[in-house]
């Protein structure tokens, strides 16, 4: 599984075509919200639009629209600097419709193999924090997909307690963009994060075969309700 719903403002948008087959690819935009501490912080993603989908977005919404996305993430490590690259994640639409003010959605639904232990952290504050990475296969690409995971607090013990390296994994959480300066180039770097509010266990590591599925002890996240999709007056999207 690896899924996104998520709600923004369209701040960009280009309608292109592939030079072989003249297949219609609308490439966007999107500023979303998130929190971080008791901030709420914008940011941006690239999402893609093929096809009939393409062309009905570039068609329909404008810059400034606010709209729902839904689609299919893929991460990507983009040059920065001399040996150095950045992951990039960006959204494959397979939905685009209209959104209220009022509706925000943020949620990431994936699974995949862990890549290592989770890392654990203790603040200052008395928060714990554990990182892991996982691994998810995308079609026709030779490597997989490698998120960054985030957890915190009781979420956090249930990973340091359950999870290891090669395990299988389901989670749903929250996209957040982490940014800092880079101590060796003095750079500026960023990088996607899921902020885990659920985690489940689905079988058994890749190299020791299968085990029942285990539900961990952690918070329910509800699955994300799709508002019936509206239409509205044609409007032809501007470039940035």
């Amino acid at each position: 599984m690896n899924n996104i719903f998520l709600t923004g403002t369209l701040i960009r948008a280009e309608l292109r075509h592939t030079p072989q087959d003249q297949t219609p690819i609308c490439e966007f935009d999107l500023e979303f919200q998130f929190e971080r501490r008791d901030a709420v912080v914008r940011e941006t993603v690239a999402v893609t639009a093929w096809n009939e989908l393409g062309t009905e977005v570039y068609n329909q919404f404008s810059v400034g629209s606010r709209v729902l996305v839904e689609g299919l993430t893929q991460i990507e490590l983009v040059p920065v600097a001399e040996n150095r690259t950045i992951p990039r994640l960006s959204i494959r639409a397979l939905r685009v419709q209209s959104a209220s003010p009022e509706q925000s959605l943020n949620s990431v639904m994936l699974v995949g193999y862990v890549g290592s232990d989770p890392d654990r952290k203790d603040q200052e504050s008395g928060n714990v924090v554990a990182n892991l990475s996982l691994a998810i296969n995308r079609p026709k690409a030779e490597e997989p997909d490698w998120y960054s995971l985030e957890l915190w607090n009781k979420r956090a013990e249930v990973a340091m307690n359950y999870v290891r390296k090669g395990s299988l994994i389901g989670i749903t959480g929250a996209l957040k963009i982490d940014r800092w300066t880079d101590k060796a180039t003095q750079l500026p770097r960023t990088k996607p994060v899921i902020r885990v509010d659920r985690l489940e266990l689905l079988g058994g590591k890749r190299e020791t075969g299968s085990e029942e599925t285990e539900a961990v002890p952690d918070v329910e996240t509800q699955t994300p309700e799709v508002a019936p999709n509206r239409k509205r007056k044609a409007t032809k999207a501007s470039a940035a």
